[in-house]
């Protein structure tokens, strides 16, 4: 299968992403006004974070998690262009 007929048969699933990368400086901004107002909720991800370290996972907070995806599109245009460039 080659990379373009990939991207082809993925293409439907990035409109998910048009969606969250339009909402996503709200919804940051929603998650950090409810910490800021539910002092258990902060203390809950904070304990998350803790755990996370703990384990080594990467992404070691939410404000890293929720930036993966839109951290993936941009990785996928680099790694095809890359690709092209290797093939010629």
């Amino acid at each position: 299968m080659y990379i373009g007929e990939l991207f082809l048969r993925c293409a439907p699933t990035f409109i998910l992403y048009t969606n969250y990368m339009n909402n996503y400086d709200a919804q940051t901004a929603k998650i950090h006004e409810i910490m800021k107002q539910n002092q258990k909720f902060a203390d809950f991800l904070h304990s998350v974070s803790e755990e996370l370290e703990k384990i080594r996972f990467r992404q070691k907070d939410l404000d890293s998690l929720l930036i993966t995806p839109i951290q993936r599109l941009p990785v996928s245009k680099t790694f095809v262009s890359h690709s092209l460039c290797l093939e010629i």
